[in-house]
């Protein structure tokens, strides 16, 4: 039926597959592939093209230790439902969030900003 009149969210997959591991040198030169980014992209385009919100949630790490996500939608205005949703899974799967190898807090122990 229609989102909102008979489901309050949609949940799927962020995307149809783990985490991709960058080719070598990509850190260099960066990393283009359309036809992997058009398959990653499945779940998450038709949401965006009507103007649905949605979330990201982070729910653990695959079998090499690479990240994967739930996304929440739900109908127009009705951003709450997501966070809600968003919130309880961070709870649910709070035990599976591990801090990768390579992690920069942009939020930890910052100063706080001059006064003018």
């Amino acid at each position: 039926r229609v989102l909102g009149e008979e489901v309050d969210v949609v949940l799927t997959p962020t995307v149809p597959m783990t985490a991709v591991r960058r080719p070598d040198g990509s850190d260099l030169l960066g990393f283009t592939d359309a036809t992997l980014f058009v398959q990653m992209m499945r779940f998450v385009w038709p949401g965006n093209l009507v103007g649905l919100p949605g979330l990201a949630v982070p729910t653990g790490t695959d079998s090499a230790g690479l990240p994967v996500s739930m996304q929440v939608m739900c109908a127009h205005w009705h951003e709450a439902d997501c966070l809600a949703v968003g919130a309880e899974l961070e709870r649910a799967f709070a035990k599976e969030r591990r801090t990768p190898p390579l992690f920069v807090d942009l939020l930890a122990d910052q100063d706080e900003p001059e006064k003018a």
